[in-house]
């Protein structure tokens, strides 16, 4: 049966509508006023502040993937940048930053810079693996830039700091796409991994939305390990800040779970979970040897905890996250410096005892687990 006329009008104004509020969406970060005049601090801030603006104001995700690389190119990170495609269902992908170190041991740092939005069209698409992406992200009403420019901010200041540097530990900086459409730019880099480089991984670090005002950056419990969340707390606590906890999220995932956990079977659940329907579609990163590693998961406390924010988030544009309150007037740049000073903290510590070759952990492995525990462990 044919759609009415009036049921096309309906259409066509909705989708006029939903383009017309994103235009006007766009804000900007605010830069605190304590660090304006903080020759320590002020560079870090503001080229986080720099990078988040500019992510939130490039439209559609494939908008935030030329901004990402734009930002790359400006820090002089250029000579350790490839791309990665993801697979045939969108057109998005990984973008890795190598900042090589004496050893081949390889440290992840994980950040999606993608964006989603909650609305029908979104739903149909994250069951089609994210296929209509490309068309419409666009006229998302969320700016992205909680979930997850924040993320990216910090962790690409980590690398032009640890680019400057004479590094004992080789440093992979992943940038990935699609991640709010199941996850699909982390399966596939992982299960694209040759099993050498998988038995280099010393562990993952993952941030996802962190720098939220009136929220403080948290570790995430039951999926971070536990050795790495000390040496976390350890390096706050020394600068004088505090590193909380926080519960994992009962109705949300992030990055970190392909790092944790991948197999065929693994990896297959994950689909079916994430996509729906979609997981029973082809998809390039079954075909994945198994593996695990340590992680450890940055988030802001209390995202996403409550099922009434997961509903609206996920099923209409008024949640905390995924909407228009997703706005870039809501980062905290002093939330985000204190979360780069306390890595660049833990990776301070983590570096000395590489070079003195008294490393503060083994890898151990338990239900095809991987945690890390102390040397002096029996």
């Amino acid at each position: 049966m044919p759609l009415s006329a009036n049921t096309l009008k309906f259409i066509f104004c909705s989708f006029m509508l939903l383009l017309l509020l994103s235009a006007c969406q766009v804000a900007t970060t605010h830069l605190p006023e304590e660090f304006q005049n903080d020759n320590s601090a002020l560079p870090a801030i503001a080229g986080m502040q720099t990078t988040i603006d500019d992510i939130a104001g490039s439209g559609g995700n494939l908008g935030r993937l030329a901004a990402l690389q734009k930002q790359i190119e400006t820090r002089g990170l250029a000579p350790y940048l490839s791309s990665q495609h993801i697979d045939w269902y969108g057109l998005q992908k990984n973008l890795i930053i190598e900042i090589p170190g004496k050893s081949s041991q390889i440290i992840y740092f994980v950040a999606h810079y993608d964006k989603t939005d909650a609305n029908p069209l979104t739903f149909v698409s994250l069951m089609l693996n994210g296929f209509l992406d490309t068309l419409i992200s666009p006229i998302f009403l969320s700016d992205g830039a909680l979930d997850n420019a924040t993320g990216v901010s910090v962790l690409l200041e980590l690398a032009q700091q640890r680019s400057r540097l004479e590094n004992y530990y080789t440093y992979r900086f992943l940038f990935v796409g699609s991640e709010e459409t199941g996850l699909r730019g982390s399966r596939v880099h992982v299960a694209r991994l040759a099993d050498a480089e998988k038995a280099s991984i010393q562990f993952a670090i993952n941030v996802d939305t962190v720098g939220v005002k009136g929220a403080e950056n948290c570790i995430t419990d039951g999926v971070s390990d536990p050795q790495l969340s000390y040496q976390a707390i350890a390096a706050a606590k020394k600068l004088g800040y505090t590193l909380e906890s926080d519960p994992s999220p009962t109705y949300s995932t992030s990055d970190y779970l392909p790092f944790q956990e991948l197999s065929f079977a693994s990896d297959f659940a994950y689909g079916l979970q994430l996509n729906f329907v979609g997981g029973i579609l082809p998809q390039r990163s079954w075909f994945a040897d198994p593996g695990s590693v340590p992680v450890l998961n940055f988030s802001s406390c209390g995202i996403m905890q409550s099922s009434a924010d997961f509903i609206t988030s996920f099923l209409l544009p008024f949640g905390q996250l995924h909407s228009f309150r997703d706005s870039a007037e809501l980062v905290d740049l002093g939330e985000l410096y204190e979360l780069y000073l306390i890595l660049d903290g833990m990776l301070g510590r983590i570096e000395k005892d590489g070079v003195n070759k008294d490393p503060f952990y083994r890898i151990v492995k338990h239900d095809g687990i991987s945690s890390i525990q102390p040397v002096s462990a029996n």
